[in-house]
């Protein structure tokens, strides 16, 4: 029975010490202004946004941030970025919200 409360007390410890370090990277990732990668100022070169298969409370969250918010450091446009949305993002009756200009790309974590 020592040894069955040991593990747990050392589990709740590793459990506490993990959701300390997860919560502890969103704050350190919202403070280095990471934004997704649809909100690029170069986006409508990569992807376009259909506006009329997005919810209208949730359109924000296509918002496309200008060269003095974003700073893309000259990097290539990342389809399958953990910052971007996939297709469906936000859509109605899941028509997609946004699609590459490319036919042959795939957007997203989520395909």
């Amino acid at each position: 029975m020592k040894t069955l409360t040991l593990i747990l007390m050392i589990n709740k410890k590793t459990l506490t010490l993990i959701l300390m370090l997860m919560f502890s990277l969103i704050i350190n990732i919202n403070e280095l202004r990471f934004y997704h990668e649809q909100s690029r100022p170069d986006r409508d070169s990569y992807v376009k946004v259909n506006w009329q298969n997005i919810q209208s409370d949730m359109a924000f969250n296509f918002d496309k941030y200008d060269n003095t918010v974003v700073n893309t450091l000259n990097t290539p446009y990342d389809y399958a970025s953990i910052m971007h949305y996939e297709k469906t993002a936000f859509s109605i009756n899941y028509l997609p919200a946004i699609e590459p200009t490319q036919t042959n790309k795939k957007i997203g974590q989520r395909y």
